[in-house]
């Protein structure tokens, strides 16, 4: 049977049975079933499909007053090399309804493969979220609509997740849907009963575990940047080239080539560094729709 929605968000289906005989009519409907309507152009990678829960609480940990977490997702998993991220979704399993819980969410790229060396740091990401979310009771969906959308350009992914202070805690039930990836460090985390700094985390503790995620991209309505780096003579391999206001960058090849495939329409500055040189800004780059 097919449907065409006329709105994106969230919506609700059910089935129906039409029978003019029926000598019972009350029972005709099924239980509504939530369903999520995404702008045409929506790309969606699902990582971590284990049914299992991590032997620590991420993305959130409610056991303890407040939380951080960061996890890698690489390319292979993501299925696509660029895009603009606009929601996540996460799995959860509570034995506490627990609605309105505050938290953040930065975002951004990296070309580390784990995160044995420690925290990433927050300045280098984007603040995609910060708000207050519900956790309900039992298994269900969280859906957290990003309040800046991200774009993704291709690279090893960031995704660092805060629970805000609470001066209370909570069941060290309420889990949240896990995979493992032996020997992958791509996660690390710290709990802890007192404030902490995203700025400054501290220590940390290494897993190979990471959320069940859900991660929602677009691809419809954005332009792309290309170009060469020479120094007049050679192509210049390696060279950091960035987009100035935002944290969307990467690096040339071997020909002193780059490309950003996935951008936001713009006006933007673009800034190119490499140990030696003196730092050299292109500005006024207009990066115009589908082009």
């Amino acid at each position: 049977l097919p449907w065409t929605p006329q709105q994106t968000g969230t919506t609700f289906i059910y089935g129906m049975v039409d029978f003019s005989a029926d000598e019972n009519p009350a029972n005709n409907t099924t239980a509504e079933f939530e369903v999520k309507v995404l702008p045409e152009g929506s790309f969606v990678a699902l990582v971590g499909t284990q049914s299992t829960f991590a032997p620590t609480n991420i993305p959130f940990d409610f056991f303890w007053k407040t939380s951080l977490s960061q996890t890698l997702y690489y390319p292979e998993e993501l299925g696509l090399t660029g895009g603009v991220l606009t929601a996540l979704q996460y799995k959860n399993d509570f034995v506490n309804n627990l609605p309105g819980k505050a938290i953040k969410i930065w975002v951004g790229e990296t070309q580390q493969d784990n995160l044995t060396d420690g925290w990433i740091d927050v300045n280098e990401l984007v603040l995609v979220y910060e708000g207050s979310v519900d956790f309900p009771q039992d298994a269900n969906d969280i859906f957290i609509p990003l309040d800046t959308p991200y774009p993704y350009g291709g690279n090893n992914l960031v995704v660092f997740a805060s629970r805000d202070f609470e001066n209370q805690w909570f069941s060290n039930s309420n889990r949240f849907y896990a995979s493992s990836d032996p020997g992958s460090g791509r996660t690390i985390r710290r709990s802890a009963d007192e404030m902490l700094d995203p700025a400054n985390p501290g220590f940390f503790q290494q897993s190979d575990w990471y959320p069940n995620t859900t991660l929602f991209f677009t691809t419809e309505g954005l332009g792309a940047l290309e170009g060469m780096v020479s120094d007049g003579n050679a192509a210049l391999d390696g060279v950091k080239v960035r987009l100035a206001g935002t944290q969307t960058k990467t690096f040339t090849d071997e020909n002193g080539n780059y490309t950003f495939p996935f951008v936001l329409p713009g006006s933007y500055n673009v800034e190119f560094s490499l140990f030696g040189y003196f730092p050299q800004t292109l500005e006024q780059v207009e990066i115009v729709e589908d082009e």
